[in-house]
């Protein structure tokens, strides 16, 4: 499920940061034509613009990577953590079957139901 969130997640806010950049890009001239009351302050209050735009772009993006990229290291380390306990307790003859269950969840685990049978051989 998490997966589920984290990749309609990133896909949100990757489109939401491109947007920003298209949005932009599109409407620097418009901007520019607007904001040529004066000479002086339509350049600084266009540079000013067009920054805070871009900074909202790259905000937009880096939280989408950002998830992206916690979201895919914690399943590595997971797997890397799993496959070390699985090789422990393969010479011990020791195996189990464990499900888990996790309800309410937006983003966070709010009820971890789990259920571990342990067969020893």
């Amino acid at each position: 499920m998490e997966k589920i969130w984290v990749y309609s997640y990133f896909t949100t806010f990757l489109i939401l940061g491109i947007g920003v950049f298209l949005l932009t890009h599109f409407f620097y001239e418009y901007i520019s034509e607007v904001l040529k009351i004066n000479t002086g302050k339509s350049t600084i209050l266009l540079i000013g613009l067009i920054t805070v735009f871009i900074s909202v772009g790259i905000a937009l993006l880096s939280y989408a990577f950002g998830m992206l990229n916690k979201h895919l290291f914690d399943k590595k380390s997971n797997l890397k953590n799993k496959k070390e306990l699985d090789s422990i307790l393969e010479l011990y003859n020791i195996k189990y079957e464990i499900n888990i269950d996790i309800k309410d969840r937006i983003l966070k685990p709010s009820q971890v139901k789990t259920d571990l049978k342990i067969i020893k051989n």
